[in-house]
């Protein structure tokens, strides 16, 4: 897998997304992740988090590729992002969901 995770949202720019474009050709990576929202911590602001899970999002839609998502503490904003990903996802590579309890 190649991602950025929640917390470190803050971080993602064009380049970020350049990297993870090139790492993604890689057979090694299999999945776009660990990508979604974790509004416990707050280690990236909620706006920044959401910014980065929608780019790796498209950018797993945009290649065919699985994603690996996480959601803590977000459950109302990750499911509608979640309702939109099942809908681009039919029929490509599927998501795997790690919901903390």
């Amino acid at each position: 897998m190649a991602g950025v995770h929640p917390h470190h949202a803050s971080e993602w720019s064009q380049e970020t997304a350049n990297t993870l474009c090139r790492l993604a050709e890689r057979p090694q990576v299999v999945a776009i992740g660990e990508c979604g929202l974790d509004f416990n911590r707050n280690l990236s602001a909620h706006e920044q988090q959401e910014y980065a899970f929608d780019a790796q999002l498209a950018l797993a839609a945009e290649l065919n590729m699985p994603v690996f998502l996480h959601c803590r503490k977000a459950h109302a904003r990750f499911a509608a992002r979640a309702v939109a990903l099942a809908a681009e996802a039919a029929g490509r590579g599927g998501a795997l969901l790690y919901r903390h309890a």
